[in-house]
């Protein structure tokens, strides 16, 4: 019997982590969980957006939102499951300060 090696990086999954993830963990946040590990099996860290995960884990019948990717990673951070360390964000001020004319 010949076995082919497949390629690729893989992420060696317990079946006691697997449990453990299901009974805490929302959908959503179980998606992007397994996505970002598959990206990262070896834990060096990557860097991701918001923005990209949302794209990569839509279809077409199903969209995900930016804003339900950055609650989830929020949550799985809280939770440990990942270290999420913020690296860059876009600001934009809203002209309300004290320089702003009051109405």
């Amino acid at each position: 019997m010949t076995q082919t090696k497949i390629q690729g990086k893989f992420y060696p999954l317990k079946s006691e982590e697997w449990l453990n993830s299901i009974n805490k963990l929302t959908h959503s946040e179980l998606k992007i969980l397994y996505y970002v590990r598959s990206l990262d099996p070896y834990n060096n860290g990557i860097n991701l957006t918001p923005s990209q995960i949302a794209k990569d884990l839509s279809t077409k019948n199903n969209k995900m939102h930016r804003s339900t990717v950055g609650r989830a990673l929020k949550s799985l951070d809280r939770q440990g499951f990942i270290n999420m360390e913020l690296l860059q964000v876009r600001i934009k001020v809203n002209p309300k300060g004290f320089l702003a004319e009051e109405e």
